[in-house]
């Protein structure tokens, strides 16, 4: 596991959000999502930016498997938003990438 794949799986998954955002922001019915959604892009691109700014430490095992998990469940957001699938499972997924952005950078700073 190199820096360049964490910045780049982090890169993805803030582009990924921004890429879709306004067809996502559309589909909220409420401010509740529509706030979880625009918040979940703001902590998506201070990853990318946390990132891109500090030296990572990639020799942790675990970074492995956080990074292929995030490349997957990135896969599975494309198909969701694809399929126009349910926005609350959606809006779920997204945060649960966030969340897996967070475990990578807490093992690379």
């Amino acid at each position: 596991m190199t820096s360049d794949d964490i910045i780049d799986a982090l890169q993805r998954q803030k582009q990924q959000i921004e890429e879709h955002l306004p067809e996502l922001l559309s589909r909220c019915q409420n401010d509740a999502e529509r706030l979880a959604l625009k918040g979940a892009y703001t902590r998506a691109t201070q990853q990318w930016n946390d990132a891109v700014n500090q030296a990572l430490r990639t020799n942790n095992p675990l970074l492995d498997k956080l990074v292929g998990d995030l490349r997957t469940l990135q896969d599975e957001i494309a198909g969701m938003i694809a399929r126009a699938d349910d926005l609350g499972a959606l809006l779920n997924k997204i945060a649960t990438g966030i969340t897996i952005g967070s475990k990578i950078l807490m093992l690379v700073k």
